[in-house]
């Protein structure tokens, strides 16, 4: 959405947002689900989770001498896991929602601090693709 609101200039910025929520939100995960384990505990699962890993194999892989995004072999890799990936996330929101109670103060709640995300995040994504560097 940000990126049709914006253009394909706003892609790093969301990504990268993306990928700092991503490991932001697993780290406070796994300190909200063991309010009483240790800090190195959850330093090395928090190194070992999806998102970080990720960030380190992409990484790595930039620094290649031979460019992997005109291999077709790979083009076709990536379509597949990004489909079971969006499969699978549904899957597991399904699973939560499921399982959870929803209530309209709850609702009410959510919506605020959804609005509020979404202003401020709109607020810094114009400020950066207008920004030049």
């Amino acid at each position: 959405m940000a990126i049709a609101i914006f253009g394909d200039i706003a892609s790093c910025i969301i990504i990268a947002t993306y990928i700092g929520s991503s490991v932001f939100g697993n780290l406070v995960s796994v300190a909200a689900l063991q309010p009483k384990a240790n800090w190195r505990l959850m330093a090395k699962r928090t190194l070992i989770s999806p998102p970080v890993l990720a960030v380190i194999t992409g990484l790595s892989l930039r620094g290649l001498p031979f460019d992997l995004a005109s291999m077709d072999e790979l083009g076709v890799a990536y379509e597949l896991a990004k489909n079971l990936m969006s499969i699978t996330g549904m899957c597991v929101l399904g699973i939560w929602l499921y399982s959870s109670s929803i209530t309209w103060p709850n609702i009410h709640l959510a919506a605020r601090a959804a609005l509020s995300r979404a202003i401020l995040g709109a607020f810094i994504v114009g400020v950066l693709v207008i920004t030049p560097f």
